[in-house]
C-alpha cells in the first residue's frame, strides 16, 4: 500500500513538472524572436510527445497553432518533421483532429514536399482528421482530391503505403468523391499494399453506387486474381468483397467472370473465414 501511494505521488509529481515545461516552452516561444530557439523548441515537444507520457488534450490548443505556423514559416526538413510529427501525435485524438480542421488548408504546404518523410507524415494527419467522416468535405473544400489522385501515381513505396491509408480512410463510409479513375489507381496499387485492396473491399460494402464503379473497373478481376494469392488476408478482403457485390443487383454482371474449377481448392480452406465466404459465394455462384 505505501508503495502504490509513493507510485501515485510520484506520478503527480511528473504531470506537475510536464505541465510546468509544457507552459513555459510555449511562452518562451511566444516571446522570443530568436528563430533557432523556437525551432529547439518544436524538438522538445517532439520528444516530450514521443514519451507517450504527456495529457494531449490539456495542451493541444497551446500546441496546435505553434505546430502549424512552422509548416509556413520553414523549409528545414528536420525541423517540418519535428512539427508533423507532433501534429500527427495529436490528431489522433479525435477531438483534437477536429481542432486542426480549421487549420487544415496548411498541409497543401507539406502534401507536395519534395522529401518523401514529409509527404508521408502529412498524409498520416490527414488520414486521422479523416477518419470523421463529416470532416471529409471541409478537407477536401481546402486541399483538392486532385492532389491525393495525383499521389496514386507515386513510384515511392512509402507514399503508396500512405496514400493507401488516405483511400482506405475514406472508403469506410460513402461519400461521393471516389472516381473511376480511383479504382482504376488503387487497383495498381493494390498488388503491393494491402490498404489499396482494402479501400476497393470497402467500396463493395458502401452501395450498389460504388459497387457498379469497382464493375465498370480493373477491381472484379483484381479481387479474382487474388483468390490465387498466397496471402489468407488478400484472399478473404478478395473474397468479401465478391461475396458482397453477389449480394447486389450487379450480380449477373460478374458471374460469368469466376471461374469456379480455379477457386475450388478454397472450398476446404482451414481459415474459418475464408472457408464461410468462399462457400457463400459457391452458394450463389450455383443458385441460378
Amino acid at each position: 500500500m505505501t508503495s502504490n501511494i509513493s507510485n501515485k505521488s510520484k506520478d503527480n509529481q511528473n504531470l506537475l513538472l510536464e505541465h510546468n515545461i509544457i507552459s513555459h516552452l510555449h511562452d518562451l516561444y511566444n516571446r522570443t524572436t530568436d528563430q533557432k530557439l523556437k525551432y529547439s523548441i518544436i524538438g522538445c515537444f517532439s520528444n516530450l510527445l514521443s514519451g507517450r507520457s504527456v495529457d494531449i488534450n490539456k495542451y493541444s490548443e497551446k500546441m496546435i497553432p505553434i505546430l502549424i505556423s512552422v509548416l509556413k514559416e520553414t523549409t528545414n526538413p528536420e525541423i517540418l518533421l519535428d512539427a508533423l510529427f507532433c501534429l500527427s501525435y495529436l490528431a489522433e485524438e479525435k477531438a483534437i483532429g477536429k481542432q486542426m480542421l480549421k487549420y487544415v488548408t496548411n498541409f497543401k504546404i507539406t502534401i507536395n514536399n519534395e522529401f518523401y518523410e514529409i509527404v508521408c507524415s502529412t498524409l498520416q494527419i490527414l488520414s486521422s482528421i479523416l477518419l470523421t467522416p463529416e470532416n471529409i468535405p471541409k478537407v477536401f473544400k481546402e486541399i483538392p482530391i486532385q492532389l491525393f489522385s495525383n499521389l496514386l501515381d507515386s513510384q515511392n513505396f512509402f507514399i503508396q503505403k500512405y496514400i493507401s491509408l488516405v483511400f482506405y480512410t475514406i472508403t469506410l463510409k460513402y461519400n461521393s468523391y471516389i472516381t473511376n479513375e480511383h479504382i482504376t489507381k488503387l487497383c495498381k496499387l493494390a498488388n503491393k499494399h494491402n490498404l489499396a485492396l482494402l479501400a476497393l473491399t470497402n467500396l463493395a460494402r458502401n452501395n450498389e453506387k460504388q459497387i457498379k464503379l469497382l464493375i465498370n473497373s480493373p477491381a472484379i478481376d483484381l479481387f479474382i486474381k487474388c483468390l490465387n494469392i498466397n496471402s489468407e488476408e488478400y484472399i478473404y478482403f478478395a473474397a468479401e468483397a465478391l461475396n458482397t457485390i453477389l449480394d447486389s443487383t450487379h450480380k449477373n454482371l460478374i458471374k460469368n467472370k469466376i471461374d469456379i474449377q480455379k477457386i475450388e481448392k478454397l472450398h476446404l480452406h482451414p481459415n474459418e473465414e475464408i472457408f464461410n465466404c468462399i462457400n457463400q459465394i459457391f452458394s450463389k455462384l450455383n443458385n441460378n
